[in-house]
């Protein structure tokens, strides 16, 4: 895959988080989005293993991470 910001190839792997959250507003003691705001992806805790883990790819020339989110939970209309 190309990166979309600098045209270099893509490496594809993972995000391993045990816990993760995207929203509009810094957490500052949880990861755990309130009723009120919306967010794009909540990886929970993980209690059986270790880690949980999204598919993604990072650019190795300009360093973002792209994240495919359909999978994950979220709170834009759409929850897995």
């Amino acid at each position: 895959m190309k990166c979309p910001l600098c045209g270099s190839e893509m490496l594809h792997g993972y995000l391993n988080v045990p816990t993760a959250i995207w929203s509009e507003r810094k957490h500052v003691l949880t990861t755990v989005p309130n009723d009120s705001e919306k967010y794009a992806m909540h990886i929970g805790q993980a209690v059986v293993k270790a880690l949980n883990h999204v598919e993604s790819d990072c650019c190795p020339n300009c360093k973002h991470i792209l994240i495919d989110i359909q999978d994950c939970e979220n709170d834009f209309g759409n929850t897995h």
